[in-house]
């Protein structure tokens, strides 16, 4: 069985993410970068972007950063927190690393956004499945299963309990902006 993360260097993938962002606008035209750079890659690669995408999805997965999520949105369930964390991963390296460190650093990239749907970007998961299918012919279930992901799945345990004076403590610039446009 062929190592998926072997095939594509994670500096490989945070280059596509970080040069999408920088000749897009929106999610629209990011998705046409996204799918144009991954028309480019072979099977193995776009396997190994999806491996990363994964592996950061998971990362990324923290009662932290849903308390996060769920400020922001106003509530958040596993599947907004899930399209949320492809958001989190598409702004970038430098912001992904930061929020997993500091969720509240998240206030400039939010500041930036309009719009409650926008910090949801469920395309980013999908978009090497429909490179495989339309570029090479080939559904990702036909090769799951021949490629290791190692322990990429392993989700952390985590609490989903959050008072209002504790999110107020963990994301105070965060707390205060959405409560400023929900005053507005």
């Amino acid at each position: 069985m062929r190592t998926a993360s072997s095939f594509l260097s994670e500096s490989s993938f945070w280059d596509i993410i970080d040069h999408s962002l920088k000749n897009s606008q929106n999610f629209e035209e990011q998705d046409d970068y996204l799918y144009a750079a991954l028309e480019k890659l072979s099977i193995d690669e776009l396997v190994a972007f999806r491996y990363y995408v994964i592996k950061f999805e998971v990362q990324a997965y923290s009662s932290n950063l849903w308390a996060t999520a769920y400020l922001i949105k106003g509530g958040c369930s596993d599947d907004t927190f899930e399209y949320f964390r492809y958001w989190l991963i598409s702004r970038g390296e430098k912001v992904f690393k930061q929020a997993l460190v500091n969720p509240d650093s998240l206030c400039d990239e939010l500041a930036k956004v309009d719009g409650e749907n926008e910090y949801e970007y469920e395309g980013l998961a999908f978009i090497p499945n429909e490179v495989l299918d339309e570029k090479f012919e080939i559904e990702y279930y036909e090769i799951d299963g021949t490629y290791d992901f190692g322990d990429v799945y392993d989700y952390p345990e985590i609490e989903l309990e959050w008072h209002e004076d504790a999110v107020k403590k963990l994301l105070p610039n965060t707390y205060k902006m959405i409560n400023s446009k929900n005053q507005s």
